[in-house]
């Protein structure tokens, strides 16, 4: 079992960051998808974990299942260890050109230049 859970929504910019964030720390989570558009938000399920009734939350499940709405910190890199910071400006470095290369929607297009 993965010491995360994050309810996310595919098209939620903070969800998003999360996921981007997890993903470039090579930290594994579960994914448990909730779909906004059908209301899945505010079934009684979800308000049990959330009563905020909003995406993204994460459970910290190594952490006696602490849970965190809204804006999590993303996880730091420690700034002393010049060797992780290269590796993580490396790491972002080709988010940005796979971004660049694999552009989807017409936001992604236009503002390209």
């Amino acid at each position: 079992m993965s010491d995360y859970t994050l309810y996310t929504y595919f098209r939620s910019s903070c969800s998003g960051r999360l996921r981007i964030a997890f993903n470039l720390k090579n930290l594994e989570f579960k994914p448990v998808y909730i779909n906004l558009l059908q209301g899945e938000q505010s079934s009684d399920e979800h308000r049990a974990l959330n009563p905020s009734c909003t995406v993204p939350l994460l459970i910290c499940h190594n952490d006696a299942d602490l849970r965190i709405g809204q804006s999590v910190p993303a996880p730091e890199v420690d700034e002393d260890d010049m060797e992780a910071v290269d590796r993580e400006t490396y790491k972002a470095r080709e988010w940005d050109d796979f971004k660049d290369e694999n552009r989807r929607g017409a936001g992604n297009t236009m503002n390209m230049g």
